[in-house]
């Protein structure tokens, strides 16, 4: 702290050098540029209007040749005194006449001229006063003895000045650490001050003023106060440290739970997977023999395998939530649609119980952008809760879309006339682990998990569910969410391939030579290559998909899986993501990168739910294990056809045109779709990605080019290949203009449809009739 007080001193006096020593410098400034030119400007003055008084006079002495007046008038100008100095203000005078004669006179000075400065000079002509003509010129040298003097008695002065303030300066120095000092003595004794040994300050000197005494008074209050913090601080430090210990470990202790949850997941699901499978081809089997008593006990391990996949599932999605790990992969879904797939999967539960169930959902409520997967199973989940706890009653499921001040909302009410819910069990109803009653856990099962996991994955897209109910008279569950959906990162859209319709590309080319992991390969068969390193997997889905006519090889690593697609490019590809050898994700990009497989659509098949990795590198589906059989036959059908049926969209031209268009291109293969207006062909864009366009010139509220223009303005609909078909002769410039554009302009001619399907061969590939169908 002393040296504070030093740096101090030394601050304020530099500050006031500084102050001084710039107002020194502004004054020498304007003498030096100012006032010393002036000066000197009025001394030549003063020169020019000395000579010019007796410039007539010399002017008529010299034309009369008067000499002796001449030499008069000049003994007069030499002989000007300065009344003040009383030296000579003329140097020298000096008359040059045109004849050659000069006429001179010089003062001798006394003092000693400065060598460096030059008099003042000035010189006039002089003419005739007669015949004004030029006579000869007078040079006037003016004294500057006063100039000089008067400088150098300026710098004295200032000089002087700039000694005077440099003494102030030292003065005040001298003041201001006579006036720290107290404070500097008080510093040096807080420096060797022991805060924590010493209960107060040493006793001030006496000849320090009651000010300073002041000071260290508070000063000492200050220290005990500091001591007594010190203390808190410390306790409190102890108690965050075992705080942050605790926490460590708990975070620890969870991150294993985890983790021990997301492998024994895989582990038990590996198994349950072969259980589920094997069972249901196996009760296939048996019930076509006609055993309904083994019929029955498949059914029961097979019910009770997805019962105990269901568990596990409702157990690892808790732990993502509570992990913040959970994801939305969000799109456009339409709502009917939705609930047609939800009642899909609830109806047997409530048939079970002998309830009905009404729907109440308007076909043109239209779509919403949100999570198709996670709200389908908050509405399982309820609606599967409102089959459990009622027995012959009703389970309604209404759809309704609300506006009010905070946006747009779909509200799903799910309405039932079951065993209700009283308003202490409705504290604990969204609790995860905890049933309504314990009676009831042991009457109708379950974890607890499903409103809970239910209410959160609302809540992650924006909305909530809430609960009206009372004990013996039923239950109505109100989830409501937003029509768009927002992601965490604020985000309203996620941009995903899964479930796309793809722009269809040439069918590969089959080896007919290869014998498959079971039956023969027929030539139209498609085939589809499994890889998967769980050989239960493999062995599950040949025995499911031969039957259904196609032809099934299976890879047990990446690495086979890669060779094995490059020698058979298969027609569809069904991934795992977890094997021992290498993850499914490089294996997906190295399918992706070889251009002989980037046709072929790659299924994602696993246990993890990761679609966004999927969709980002380029999967066409996602499928969790265990699939049901008839959603994997349905997935892998859909894309099948969308691989090898190829749409032709015709827009414009007069209706025989499109007619006979549409004769050419059905009849080989393609499936067509006509547009006679430009507007209706984006609508039909919209519906439905085409593989191409075939672009009539002839088109009534738009032109082809801004058709095109539209196209592109659509990141989607940008790869779709454009033909133009023509109908006049275009000159070369709109030819370009419009091949800006498009992928070839087409001139109606005799010979215009063979030339379009050959393009359309070439950027399709062949019709459905050439190729490998499903």
């Amino acid at each position: 702290m002393n040296n504070i007080f030093s740096r101090l001193t030394t601050r304020v006096s530099l500050a006031m050098i500084v102050i001084v020593v710039l107002s020194m410098a502004v004054i020498v400034r304007h003498w030096v540029f100012v006032t010393a030119p002036a000066l000197k400007a009025a001394e030549q003055t003063k020169a020019e209007l000395l000579i010019t008084p007796y410039t007539q006079l010399l002017e008529a002495a010299v034309d009369e040749n008067d000499e002796v007046r001449l030499g008069e008038i000049l003994n007069q100008l030499v002989l000007l005194k300065d009344s003040t100095w009383h030296e000579p203000v003329v140097l020298s005078l000096k008359i040059s006449l045109l004849d050659g004669r000069v006429i001179e006179r010089r003062n001798k000075v006394k003092h000693k001229a400065v060598p460096s400065r030059t008099p003042f000079r000035t010189e006039m002509p002089i003419f005739s006063p007669r015949t004004t003509e030029l006579l000869g010129s007078v040079k006037l040298e003016y004294n500057d003895a006063f100039y000089n003097r008067l400088i150098g008695e300026v710098w004295w002065e200032m000089g002087g000045s700039m000694g005077l303030a440099l003494l102030l300066l030292l003065g005040m120095q001298y003041w201001v650490r006579r006036l720290l000092k107290p404070l500097t003595d008080l510093s040096n004794r807080l420096v060797h001050m022991d805060p924590d040994s010493q209960v107060s300050l040493p006793p001030a000197d006496r000849a320090v003023s009651a000010e300073i005494r002041q000071v260290w008074g508070s000063i000492e209050q200050l220290l005990a106060r500091l001591r007594q913090r010190d203390e808190a601080l410390e306790e409190g430090h102890t108690a965050a440290r075992a705080a942050l210990q605790a926490k460590l470990e708990a975070e620890a202790a969870n991150q294993e739970k985890s983790q021990f949850l997301a492998n024994m997941s895989h582990e038990l699901r590996t198994p349950l997977n072969a259980i589920i499978g094997y069972s249901e081809m196996l009760y296939e089997d048996v019930n076509e023999s006609g055993n309904a008593e083994m019929a029955d006990d498949l059914v029961h391990i097979a019910r009770s395998g997805k019962h105990l996949l269901s568990l596990i599932n409702d157990v690892l999605d808790l732990s993502k939530i509570d992990a913040g790990e959970m994801r939305l992969y969000l799109n456009d879904v339409s709502l009917p649609q939705l609930v047609s797939e939800v009642l899909d999967t609830v109806e047997p539960l409530i048939a079970s119980n002998g309830n009905s169930i009404t729907v109440g959902c308007d076909e043109r409520i239209g779509s919403i952008h949100t999570d198709a997967a996670r709200l389908k199973q908050v509405l399982v989940n309820i609606l599967g809760n409102a089959a459990k706890f009622t027995h012959d009653g009703e389970v309604s499921l209404s759809v309704e879309r609300v506006t009010d001040e905070t946006g747009e909302w779909v509200e799903f009410r799910v309405v039932d006339t079951g065993i209700g819910i009283s308003e202490k069990q409705q504290e604990h109803l969204f609790k995860a682990f905890t049933q309504v009653d314990e009676s009831a856990t042991r009457q109708y099962g379950g974890t607890g998990l499903g409103l809970t996991i239910s209410r959160n994955m609302c809540q992650l897209m924006g909305g909530d569910i809430a609960v009206t109910s009372q004990l013996g008279s039923g239950s109505k569950f109100v989830t409501r969410v937003p029509v768009e959906v927002v992601n965490s990162d604020g985000e309203s859209r996620v941009v995903t391939t899964l479930n796309r319709q793809p722009v269809p590309t040439p069918a590969h080319v089959t080896n007919e030579n290869f014998s498959g992991n079971g039956a023969e390969r027929h030539e139209k068969s498609p085939a589809i290559l499994v890889i998967d390193d769980d050989p239960s997997v493999g062995d599950l889905l040949q025995r499911t998909l031969v039957g259904e006519g196609f032809y099934i090889e299976a890879a047990g690593s990446g690495r086979e899986g890669l060779e094995r697609a490059v020698e058979l490019v298969p027609d569809l590809i069904i991934l795992d993501v977890v094997m021992s050898d290498m993850s499914g994700w490089p294996v997906l990009s190295q399918l992706k990168k070889n251009p002989a497989l980037l046709h072929v659509p790659v299924i994602m098949h696993s246990m993890t739910d990761e679609r966004a990795m999927a969709a980002t590198l380029g999967a066409a589906d996602y499928i969790n294990k265990p699939a049901d059989k008839h959603e994997l036959i349905g997935v892998i059908k859909n894309h099948l056809h969308n691989s090898v049926v190829s749409t032709v969209l015709v827009v414009g031209g007069s209706v025989d045109t499109r007619r006979l268009a549409r004769m050419v291109f059905e009849n080989e293969g393609w499936d067509i779709v006509e547009s006679a207006d430009s507007e209706v062909g984006l609508m039909r864009v919209a519906e439905k990605i085409p593989s191409v366009i075939v672009l009539d010139t002839d088109l009534p509220t738009m032109s082809a080019t801004e058709f095109v223009q539209k196209l592109e303005g659509n990141e989607k609909w940008k790869p779709i290949p454009v033909l133009v078909l023509t109908g006049h002769s275009i000159s070369d410039t709109e030819r370009e203009q419009l091949l800006a554009h498009v992928d070839m302009v087409i001139e109606k001619g005799a010979y215009s449809l063979d030339t379009l399907l050959r393009r359309l061969r070439e950027l399709i590939g062949p019709p459905r009739s050439e190729t490998a169908t499903g």
